[in-house]
């Protein structure tokens, strides 16, 4: 096997390689974050569905910086417009969009971007599902599970094909 055959694989498999190296380095480490926030939020669950609250402590505070991680991933992505597909584009700035709802609350405690609406109180978790072993924070009208929320961002980053990427995020002004 020749070394741009071992590449072109890689890329195959990774196609964010294609678009940054450094993107695809932070992809890794944010979805690496994800399943150990899964494992230990699966794990909080005592019997009788019982939470270890210090455990709880632990995960919101890592959900906290995963929340932060992916939407800069997601804005890098949005703010290389010229090098998607048009419909991958919309795809990363629909998701982007979802992700900046919680992004907020999280990272400045406002719920808009100008700071003018403050969150009244400590975002905090709002809800404990025990059928689906997540727990949830409600924003405005909305409703995020943490589980779901990582889960939809690791199925968002596969699905990323060659074809979506028109061109290396370092020529994208062009």
């Amino acid at each position: 096997m020749t070394n741009a055959l071992g590449i072109r694989r890689i890329g195959d498999d990774r196609p964010l390689l294609r678009f940054s190296y450094y993107t695809q380095s932070q992809c890794d480490v944010v979805i690496n974050l994800g399943v150990h926030i899964e494992a230990l939020t699966l794990a909080a669950f005592g019997p009788n569905n019982i939470v270890n609250g210090v455990m709880l402590n632990n995960i919101h505070g890592q959900f906290w910086l995963w929340v932060l991680g992916t939407f800069e991933i997601l804005r890098t992505l949005e703010d290389a417009k010229t090098c998607w597909k048009k419909e991958k584009y919309l795809e990363i700035k629909k998701f982007k969009n979802k992700v900046a709802k919680i992004r907020g609350p999280f990272a400045k405690q406002t719920l808009n971007k100008k700071g003018l609406e403050s969150v009244d109180h400590e975002l905090s978790i709002a809800i404990i599902n025990s059928d689906k072993k997540d727990f949830g924070y409600k924003i405005g009208t909305d409703m995020y599970l943490q589980r779901e929320l990582i889960q939809e961002f690791q199925h968002f980053i596969k699905s990323f094909k060659a074809e979506d990427i028109l061109k290396d995020f370092r020529d994208r002004s062009s």
